[in-house]
Parts: C-alpha cells; structure tokens; sequence
C-alpha cells in the first residue's frame, strides 16, 4: 500500500468531505505532511500494541448493562477478538452526559479483567466506544457487564471560541505501528489571548458514505499559554478508513454554568 500523505487544511470550517479510498494517490486537496504532523512522532505518542487497529468482526455472547441513568442507553454493543489475544467490546451510547464506561469481563462468575473506557464530556449526541485489553485468556470469556455512571444528567457548561485558533486539520496517516499505518484526525489549536486559557474540549465525529457514525473520539487540555499550540490526535480504530466520507471537528472551552 502507498503511504497518502497527510491532508491538511486550514481556516474555521468544522467538517472536512473527503472522495475516494483514503490509501490510494490523489491530486485532490492539500496533500502535505505538516512538520508537526510527522508520522515518527504521532505513532510513538500515539500508539502502542494494544491500541492498533482491530478488524476483527464482533458477535454475540451474553451481557448485561447496569447503572444505566435514565437519560442514557447503550444503543448496541458487541464482542470481538483477534488473533493476537486482544479483546474488547465496541458500541454506541445515546443519551446524556457520560464520563466513563466500565466493561468487565467474566470467566463464569469469576471476573476475568475489569477496564474503564473515559470519556472527557458529551453533550447528547451518539457516541461511539471501543474498549481494548489483553488481560487473561479471551478464549475463556462467556459474558461481560456493561456499567455507567448513574444520574448522569448534564452536560458542559456554556462554551466559547473566544481566544482560539484553529491552526490546521487533517484525516489521513497519522503513523505507523508494527507493520500497520494507522488512520486517523489531527488538528492543531493555538492559544491567542494574552493570558493562559484554560478547560479546552475537542470532539471529532467521522461518519461514511451512508452518514452512519463510525468513530466518536475526545479530547481536553487543561490550560494553554499565551500562543501556546496543542495537537490533538485520534487514531482511527476501525477498519476500512477509506469507507470515511465526512469527520466532523469542533473545539471549544468549558464555562461553569
């Protein structure tokens, strides 16, 4: 496979159409590889064994969702593993605010591995998880729990754009792990206040051809100096990334209410 470069783009507009299998060459767009962008630097920040991409096809086996706030519902989850010992749960959660999920899996009645999946804010829309580990023998799991917070039931507070820049953004390579180059978004943001900015939320929604939603990813930095940058990345772990179509980007500070 060709390695497609990184496509960048820049200005304030919040969605990015791509056309066409992401791998293959194209002349459309901005095609560069931003020196901040560099696929050496974002696979070892990124990346490691246990977070490549996973193909494997998910099913079924016994389950069961506790803690579940009245203002939100797993939509629809399932089981998958590789043939490497990695193992997970994938979904969608619909519903309110969400700062984490649980997924314990099970040997019987015995807990195999318990491991927590967080989640920075959400705002109601649909999310989409997936939760990855290699603890233990997957070939002995027969049913995992699925827990949310209860009474979960309000979002971020007021938001504001004020005093940042979108510098550029992309959907293309981020990097390498092991033999496999690993798709994804990135975007750099700037502080350009005279004072350090502080509770920065970035959300990033990609969708494919049919505007299913495919990958949910978020982000938060505490604080930011004045003209400080921060590059946000967010792997893309699914298969098929040429199937993406739209990745919808947006960024904003958190205001208490």
């Amino acid at each position: 496979m060709k390695r497609r470069k990184f496509l960048a783009t820049t200005g304030t507009t919040f969605s990015i159409s791509l056309v066409g299998c992401l791998s293959a060459p194209t002349s459309e767009g901005n095609l560069r590889s931003p020196e901040n962008f560099t696929g050496t630097e974002v696979a070892t920040a990124t990346f490691d064994e246990s977070e490549t991409p996973i193909c494997a096809s998910g099913g079924t086996i016994d389950s069961t969702i506790e803690g579940d706030s009245e203002l939100g519902t797993i939509t629809n989850h399932e089981f998958f593993q590789d043939d490497t010992g990695r193992y997970g749960v994938r979904g969608r959660y619909e519903g309110g605010y969400l700062q984490w999920i649980d997924a314990t899996f099970f040997s019987g009645t015995g807990v195999l591995t318990e491991t927590r999946h967080n989640i920075y804010g959400f705002s109601g829309e649909p999310y989409e998880f997936m939760i990855v580990t290699s603890e233990g023998d997957s070939s002995e799991i027969d049913n995992y729990q699925l827990t949310l917070p209860d009474g979960a039931n309000s979002g971020p507070g007021p938001s504001t754009k004020e005093g940042l820049e979108l510098l550029e953004k992309g959907w293309g390579v981020l990097g390498t792990s092991g033999n496999n180059e690993v798709y994804g978004f990135a975007a750099t943001i700037q502080n350009t206040e005279a004072e350090s900015v502080r509770q920065i939320y970035m959300r990033v929604k990609s969708h494919i051809d049919d505007n299913t939603l495919v990958h949910t990813d978020q982000g938060f930095v505490r604080e930011l100096e004045p003209m400080e940058t921060y590059t946000f990345y967010s792997p893309y772990l699914r298969c098929d990334p040429g199937d993406v179509s739209e990745v919808d980007f947006q960024y904003f500070r958190l205001q208490d209410a």
